[in-house]
């Protein structure tokens, strides 16, 4: 039996069904919070209260749906994925994090680092996106961005063979040979950009 006809044909207190009440018959509005939407057994159905089971551990969402008597509404709760900025911020953040860390050509973390090293692990960390571990790898990613266009977050070639997180404000992120280290700094130069995000 489906929801919109158990709504409609039965006693709600039939189901065990633990949050839905009558409302007042003005508003003719049902209120059911349907716990198990997705499960390996292929989800709870309505059933009466003593025969209703505790949710497998596997349950992945919980849908909270409104059922009006003149016809069946719908909102359901759900968790929105991060949105574009917000993804950047977590980048940029993972790469601050490591600020101080020595360069070593050819590192990935966790302690030391190179530049593509640390540009692809941030991306990784952060917006869950994967580049490779190579320059010129990550130059083929995403798409060009001109210096004039240049947003926080996108990836930013000051020279060839060389790469960082741009910050904005004409600052960049990056793990410097010339330093020693992962360091903020001016953008020196510019040879090309790629937007990832």
């Amino acid at each position: 039996m489906d929801l919109q006809t158990a709504l409609e044909n039965q006693d709600a207190n039939k189901w065990g069904w633990k949050g839905i009440h009558r409302a007042p018959r003005k508003s003719r509005r049902w209120i059911a919070v349907v716990i198990a939407v997705s499960v390996a057994t292929g989800g709870m159905h309505a059933m009466p209260s003593s025969e209703v089971q505790p949710a497998p551990s596997r349950v992945v969402a919980t849908q909270v749906l409104e059922v009006e008597a003149r016809g069946m509404s719908v909102s359901r709760s759900v968790r929105q994925a991060p949105s574009r900025s917000q993804k950047i911020e977590k980048v940029i953040a993972y790469a601050y994090a490591q600020r101080g860390d020595r360069y070593v050509w050819g590192a990935s973390g966790p302690s030391k680092w190179d530049c593509s090293g640390l540009v692809s692990v941030a991306f990784k960390k952060g917006a869950g996106i994967r580049l490779p571990h190579f320059t010129g790898g990550i130059q083929k990613r995403g798409y060009k961005v001109s210096k004039k266009n240049l947003k926080r977050g996108d990836i930013i070639f000051p020279q060839r063979g060389h790469v960082g997180i741009y910050l904005g404000g004409g600052k960049m992120i990056h793990a410097s040979s010339g330093k020693g280290k992962v360091v903020v700094s001016k953008v020196y130069g510019f040879y090309t950009a790629r937007r990832i995000l």
